[in-house]
């Protein structure tokens, strides 16, 4: 190296942004290797393959600690069951699997515009659910290489679907809402890989991927042999939580065994001798109420029952009818005895009146009375029945409910007239059933007919009425609801 050259490299260097330049390059790149290796994600300097890196994202996403675990165990699908037409609500599809190998695995392109993108499906059966939580690794190693940028939903969360998911550290927000959406989810239900990937990040509109993943897994879940067919997947592992409004409770395995009916005169004539039972009549679709009376001291006991298809809608009716009232109940009860799987009490001002509020696998129970301590040993017992079969409990490996069939209303309606509700509704049980409706706004009385109610408005508008029914086991039907234009 000449002199000239020399010369010319001390000039470049005592040049005072340059050296700046060059010393922040040299120090961006030290830490990018620290990182790196933080992370496990750097080569070794025999150079690391696809497997070494797989076991790392393993290793980080603790796989060894959840692999093969199902929350509905011993369940296997071999066939797929989802159609074309299942997923033509989202729009116009493309189906590239052909037809004769569809049940074996699905590629589905939800096909979008120049505003929304297309969207991508893949379903996959596997032999076991511990070969698809493998494959699901197997496509996080692929989306995170260097760096980790993929994370496992929480138990219990707004993303966790499946058995297991998967979805982007780094989520898109539009600004239209300021409201993160997932681009990408991968998850896995029992022995089936689900794979999407929505090309949506700087559209305006976009079609929602976490809801597009909950309908998938709903539809998987209904492959599976009751009693698991009618139960939703976020209801089903212990130990998860749900909440609305004020409160929130533990969320209960499914049983073995559900109620298929709950009589409770049978069982007031059991546990409440020395009353006489005086009226019963519904209370929306939170039970049908049974009033009793001791005439010695006029000392009242209301025994309200509920038995649904599910322990999803339990759980979701029972904070309902909580949020319902404007006093705040608290959880437990006071004496600290345990009842039911989730138990609330509310105590009545300064008298000595109280409630308490408990579900039990998939029936809801809440008894008032003049006594708190009465009420609370009530509510023991009636869980005691339910948990030993006792008389008056029926059971079953599942409920099939009521059904409503049609919500007949005008096609025409106007303000101040009364306005015809006719429920047609059947019970496969062939039992009597009884009809409740109720609107945010409006009157609703009932006729000699149990099926026919009268709605009256007084202003014009659109109006939305919601039905239910029970028949005499207290098994309650799912809600309808229908909508009236009144002029």
């Amino acid at each position: 190296m000449d002199n000239r050259v020399k010369k010319r490299i001390l000039s470049t260097w005592r040049n005072t942004d340059i050296r700046k330049s060059f010393c922040r390059l040299v120090i961006a790149c030290a830490l990018g290797v620290f990182v790196l290796k933080l992370c496990g994600y750097t080569q070794s300097e025999s150079g690391e393959g696809p497997e070494v890196h797989l076991q790392r994202v393993k290793d980080l996403h603790k796989f060894n600690e959840w692999a093969g675990s199902v929350k509905i165990p011993g369940m296997k699908i071999e066939k797929l069951a989802l159609k074309e037409e299942d997923f033509r609500q989202y729009g116009a599809i493309k189906i590239s699997t052909p037809e004769e190998l569809r049940d074996k695995k699905l590629n589905v392109k939800i096909l979008g515009d120049p505003e929304t993108g297309d969207v991508l499906v893949w379903i996959r059966p596997q032999a076991s659910p511990l070969a698809a939580q493998e494959s699901l690794m197997q496509s996080i190693a692929l989306a995170t290489a260097p760096l980790p940028n993929y994370k496992k939903a929480e138990k219990g969360s707004k993303n966790d679907v499946g058995d297991v998911c998967f979805y982007p550290v780094r989520v898109w927000i539009p600004k239209e809402t300021s409201q993160p959406v997932i681009r990408r989810l991968y998850f896995t239900r029992n022995n089936v890989l689900v794979c999407i990937i929505n090309d949506h990040e700087g559209k305006s509109h976009y079609l929602d991927t976490l809801k597009l993943a909950i309908f998938i897994d709903e539809k998987l879940i209904k492959q599976l042999q009751p009693p698991y067919a009618a139960v939703s997947a976020y209801q089903i592992a212990e130990g998860e939580t749900l909440r609305k409004g004020h409160y929130v409770l533990k969320r209960s395995p499914v049983p073995r065994v559900f109620v298929t009916g709950i009589d409770v005169k049978v069982l007031a004539k059991r546990h409440l001798q020395d009353f006489e039972f005086i009226r019963q009549g519904m209370v929306w679709n939170w039970g049908r109420q049974y009033v009793f009376l001791r005439p010695t001291d006029a000392s009242k006991v209301e025994i309200t029952a509920a038995v649904y298809s599910s322990v999803q809608e339990t759980e979701e009716n029972v904070l309902d009818l909580l949020n319902s009232w404007s006093g705040m109940s608290e959880k437990g009860t006071p004496s600290g005895i345990v009842i039911g799987e989730n138990c609330w009490f509310l105590r009545t001002g300064q008298s000595k009146a109280g409630t308490i509020t408990f579900i039990r696998k998939n029936v809801l129970v809440n008894v008032f009375s003049s006594s708190y301590e009465l009420a609370e040993i009530t509510a023991k017992k009636i869980d005691q029945d339910i948990m030993a079969e006792a008389p008056g409990i029926r059971t079953g490996a599942s409920v099939t409910p009521p059904l409503i069939n049609e919500i007949v209303t005008p096609a025409k309606a106007k303000k101040g007239e009364p306005i015809e509700i006719l429920i047609n509704a059947t019970d496969p049980a062939g039992e009597k059933l009884s009809y409740a409706v109720i609107s945010s706004s409006g009157k609703i009385s009932s006729t000699e007919v149990e099926n026919r109610k009268i709605f009256l408005a007084e202003t014009s508008g659109i109006y939305k009425l919601s039905v239910c029914v029970a028949n005499e086991s207290n098994v309650f039907s799912k809600v309808g609801t229908v909508q009236i234009g009144v002029e």
